[in-house]
């Protein structure tokens, strides 16, 4: 007996999973490319990598803003930034540097404090002050990764005081892009370099000195042809020298309030203003440069502070402190 088998239709195949894992193959490769594409499209339109804030587009600090929180808007993430402080004796008679300390201190109460206010992430930071001469009172360091580093930014603004000296703007400056200079290329160049300078003058002043105490400079006091020097004794024992020359000695200006005796000198930076213009503008040795300029009261050099917010790579912003 035979037995017959009748089917209607197509025979049905079964789900073809090796197609459906090729075609996942493609589409998986595609997105690949495309991101491959889009990286080296970016990593060309961004070859340094570097955010930086369009200041001068970006709407003016309203005059009155506290200092502290103008310090905050000035710091921010992935920077190498120099607070430049004038210490000059005019920032503490005009009842400026408590107000300054204030707002360098807040600079790092986020760290110290958790949580309070925004800390500026992957930033590093050093403090200078000057007068004739520049002091470095912090060096670069990142804070969130030191407590060290908050330690000593704590206690330098704390003991910051003033000198009867006049201030160096144009020195201080370059003084600040050295700095900046010498950092790490690695930790340099993959970050925006900033300085941010404070002061409530303008470049140079008059020298105090004591004719009583002039004496021959010691080699390596950087005395011209006919200078004379005055020596002080820092609190570290370290001597410092004032160099002048007698045949400019004058009376004081009477603002300044010298004691009997005392004479005058005028000087100022050794550095040129278009020899500064110049280096920061050309980048040597110092990528990504931007500058903020900070001005006290109506003494400050408002002409000079908004040029050098104008030089290096990037432009900076300039605020005008009233208080």
């Amino acid at each position: 007996m035979v037995t017959y088998h009748i089917s209607y239709g197509e025979p049905q195949r079964g789900f073809d999973y090796r197609k459906l894992l090729v075609v996942l193959g493609i589409l998986l490769a595609l997105i690949i490319l495309a991101a491959i594409a889009y990286g080296i499209y970016w990593l060309v339109a961004n070859s340094d990598g570097i955010d930086v804030p369009d200041f001068a587009a970006s709407e003016e600090i309203p005059q009155g803003t506290p200092l502290n929180e103008v310090l905050a808007s000035l710091y921010f993430g992935n920077t190498n930034t120099v607070f430049l402080v004038d210490v000059s004796r005019s920032i503490e008679d005009g009842g400026n540097l408590p107000v300054v300390k204030k707002a360098l201190l807040d600079v790092v109460l986020p760290y110290v404090n958790e949580g309070e206010g925004p800390a500026a992430q992957n930033s590093r930071a050093a403090l200078m002050t000057f007068t004739d001469q520049s002091e470095p009172l912090v060096p670069m360091a990142t804070f969130e990764e030191s407590g060290e580093s908050v330690a000593a930014w704590l206690t330098a603004v704390n003991e910051m005081g003033t000198q009867d000296r006049p201030a160096y703007i144009y020195d201080a400056m370059e003084e600040a892009h050295a700095l900046l200079a010498e950092q790490d290329p690695e930790e340099r160049d993959r970050r925006l370099n900033v300085i941010v300078l404070l002061t409530d003058g303008s470049d140079g002043g008059f020298k105090v000195i004591d004719p009583a105490g002039a004496t021959v400079c010691p080699p390596g006091a950087g005395a011209a042809e006919g200078e004379v020097c005055t020596v002080q004794t820092a609190a570290d024992g370290t001597p410092t020298y004032t160099t002048f020359n007698p045949a400019a000695l004058t009376a004081c200006p009477p603002q300044l309030q010298v004691a009997e005796g005392m004479g005058c000198v005028e000087s100022s930076s050794a550095t040129g203003e278009g020899e500064l213009v110049y280096l920061l503008n050309s980048s040597d040795g110092v990528p990504n440069l931007m500058v903020h300029t900070i001005g006290f009261g109506r003494e400050a050099d408002q002409a000079l502070l908004q040029l050098l917010a104008k030089a290096g790579e990037h432009e900076g912003r300039y605020v005008y402190a009233d208080h």
